[in-house]
């Protein structure tokens, strides 16, 4: 049962943050968070690499409340003209983001003061760095850690399963899975081996990223696995973490169906199955913390 209004003056916003990998099932834990007007928001990926995102962002937390843009969500939209205007897609008008990100940490106090002045109990949001370009948003990964009260790191252990949903999803363009299964999404992928060998390498420079910061801030996390969040019950793992979190089930379901065996997963299946007592296959999270 909520608490009315007036008893929630005052009381410090609550602010949950995971930290991931993309395809780690961070989309299907974050959404297990409810967003309630008036106590609790979340965001999902508050930087998103597409950018439009982040006007749905802007209008719940400003617009929906008869807010106007504060002057970090100004600049924002006048550097994100500046990138349409300049930029080497200004002629297509298509994506002119993806050499060039338009986003602030003040956007980020902004939002969160924001919240917090509307009496807000919980801000739930995710950072998950585009494997195109990991590192854009990494000088935020400090201040928001710092912000923020709670921090969940996610994490998948198999790698070849991370590496086959992000080629499906750049197939597909599907990143996010929807409330009803597309098998249009669940399709052989090709399988190469240098591709992959990339993709571990900026997987685990991540989460070294990641762990680094949180030792050298002494700050406790959470440290959860893909396999308990679509195994087991998520919303017991986020109750143990705090009772009066706004639970709810994730409407998202699974992208993909499992295959009798790995090697179904790739169009050139000889290929993987020559590779694979060479490669590293699972994370060794001990390794990059």
């Amino acid at each position: 049962m909520l608490l009315p209004r007036q008893e929630r003056h005052n009381k410090e916003m609550k602010k949950t943050c995971i930290l991931a990998h993309g395809r780690t099932g961070s989309s299907f834990l974050v959404n297990h968070f409810k967003s309630i007007d008036g106590y609790s928001y979340s965001c999902g990926e508050i930087f998103n690499y597409y950018v439009p995102y982040h006007f749905r962002v802007m209008h719940r937390v400003f617009s929906d409340n008869g807010l106007p843009l504060p002057k970090s969500h100004r600049e924002f939209l006048w550097r994100l003209a500046a990138s349409v205007q300049r930029g080497k897609h200004r002629n297509i008008q298509e994506k002119p983001w993806f050499d060039y990100q338009p986003y602030a940490m003040d956007m980020f106090d902004s939002i969160v003061k924001t919240l917090s002045n509307l009496n807000y109990e919980y801000f739930f949001c995710k950072i998950i760095p585009t494997y195109h370009r990991p590192y854009t948003i990494a000088e935020f990964f400090p201040e928001i850690i710092d912000s923020c009260d709670t921090i969940i790191v996610l994490y998948r252990r198999s790698l070849i399963d991370i590496h086959i949903s992000f080629e499906r999803s750049m197939i597909s363009k599907q990143w996010v899975g929807g409330e009803v299964y597309d098998p249009k999404h669940d399709v052989p992928v090709e399988w190469n081996l240098k591709d992959y060998k990339t993709r571990v390498s900026t997987c685990k420079d991540i989460y070294r990223d990641y762990f680094s910061l949180l030792k050298a801030k002494n700050r406790n996390y959470h440290l959860l696995e893909y396999s308990q969040i679509t195994k087991n019950d998520a919303s017991s793992f986020l109750k143990n973490i705090d009772q009066n979190y706004p639970i709810q089930v994730s409407p998202i379901v699974k992208q993909t169906r499992p295959r009798k065996n790995q090697e179904d997963n790739f169009k050139n299946k000889e290929d993987f199955l020559q590779d694979l007592p060479h490669i590293e296959t699972e994370l060794n999270i001990e390794e990059v913390m």
